[in-house]
Formats: structure tokens, C-alpha cells, sequence
């Protein structure tokens, strides 16, 4: 049991999410001013 989640499945989905969210702010961060 990590951070109080019994099923391993549900924390993965949090886990995907959370790092869903990082990559989109990266990504918009590094694309920010490009002219295409």
C-alpha cells in the first residue's frame, strides 16, 4: 500500500496522469515561441 492506494493499477493511472500533465508543461514550455 504506497501513499494509502491499495490497488497498484490505480496508482499507475495517477502516476500516468501526473507525468502526462509534466510532459505536457514541458513540452508547451520548449514550444513556446516557435513560428511554423
Amino acid at each position: 500500500m504506497i501513499l494509502g492506494i491499495p490497488d497498484p493499477m490505480i496508482l499507475a493511472a495517477y502516476l500516468l496522469c501526473f507525468l502526462g500533465a509534466v510532459w505536457c508543461i514541458v513540452y508547451g514550455v520548449r514550444h513556446w515561441n516557435d513560428t511554423d
